[in-house]
Formats: C-alpha cells, sequence, structure tokens
C-alpha cells in the first residue's frame, strides 16, 4: 500500500464523504493493514485483498461457510433505484444499528444521515476499493459503544453490492 491510500478519505475532496463523515461522526479511511484493529474487520480485509487480483472481486468469490466467526457482523448492501437496501444482515449488526433486512438508505430521504449514507455507498462502489471507519454511537436502544466498519465493493451479476462488517470495540 502506498501513502496515499492511508489518507484519510475526507482528503479525496468527494463532498459526499465529507458529509457522510459530518453527518455521522465517523472518521472514513482507505483501508491500509495498519489500520484494522479488529479481527473480524482485518479478517473481510484479507478476503477482499486476496480475492481482489483481478479487479473488484464478484460476490460468488464469498463462501460464508468459509468464514463463519464473521456470520454475526455482516451485512451486504445492494444498489436499488433511488438508493441502497440491507439485504443481508447478522445478528450483532442489526443488533448494533437497529437495522433490519429491507431498511433503505434513499437519495432522496428525508433523513439527512441517510442521504448521506446513500452518498457515501455510490462513492465506494465508484472508487472500487474497501474504506474503514471508527465510531462512536448512542442511540435510543443503546448505550454509548465504539465500532470498527469495513465495507468492501463487490461485482455482482444483478449489479454492485457492499459487503460490510462492523463490530463493537472496547472504550478506551
Amino acid at each position: 500500500m502506498s501513502g496515499v491510500e492511508t489518507t484519510h478519505a475526507l482528503e479525496s475532496g468527494d463532498p459526499r464523504v465529507a458529509a457522510y463523515v459530518a453527518l455521522s461522526g465517523r472518521d472514513v479511511f482507505p483501508v491500509d493493514d495498519t489500520r484494522l484493529t479488529t479481527p473480524g474487520p482485518r479478517a473481510l480485509w484479507q478476503w477482499w485483498r486476496d480475492a481482489a487480483v483481478d479487479g473488484v472481486p464478484h460476490r460468488n468469490r464469498f463462501d460464508i461457510a468459509e468464514h463463519p466467526q464473521l456470520v454475526p457482523n455482516l451485512y451486504l448492501i445492494e444498489r436499488v433505484p433511488g438508493g441502497y437496501r440491507l439485504r443481508l444482515a447478522g445478528e450483532s449488526f442489526e443488533q448494533m444499528f437497529n437495522r433490519r433486512r429491507g431498511h433503505e438508505w434513499r437519495h432522496d430521504a428525508a433523513e439527512p444521515l441517510a442521504r448521506a449514507f446513500a452518498g457515501y455507498f455510490d462513492f465506494v462502489l465508484e472508487t472500487g476499493r474497501p474504506y474503514h471507519s471508527i465510531g462512536r454511537l448512542r442511540c435510543e436502544w443503546s448505550d454509548w459503544f465504539r465500532f470498527e466498519s469495513l465495507i468492501c465493493p463487490l461485482r455482482h451479476d444483478g449489479g454492485d453490492q457492499l459487503l460490510g462488517i462492523a463490530v463493537t470495540m472496547k472504550e478506551e
């Protein structure tokens, strides 16, 4: 990895990333082996990096049976007209973010954060590379928690998708 790839994603100058960072409170970076701090995101990154030898890997290259330890924290997002839909979500992901299968992030959503997510997902698919984020969240269903996430673009015959993982981290 070159030094350019370790810079903050905001340095891309893309307003969609800036909006996502501002509204989500997350720090976002292109993936770098030294930044990933938890086993789940490291394992998904290693798979993606190995599978991406000829470009963005096809979804059928990921076999969940080979990664059972990741299942509770994985999520799969598909592009739909006007935005994105949560196609699959592991139990831990659902509990962390209170998002169930079928949840949508739309470009025309009334909620600014939903629009920012849709723009960020566009950015990740357009760049064709994974992005890493770290954040803290407190919501009506949970006390504060820190988390680390990784989102990876995938090719798919029905339209490109995003495979991600989100895991909680110990509070510092």
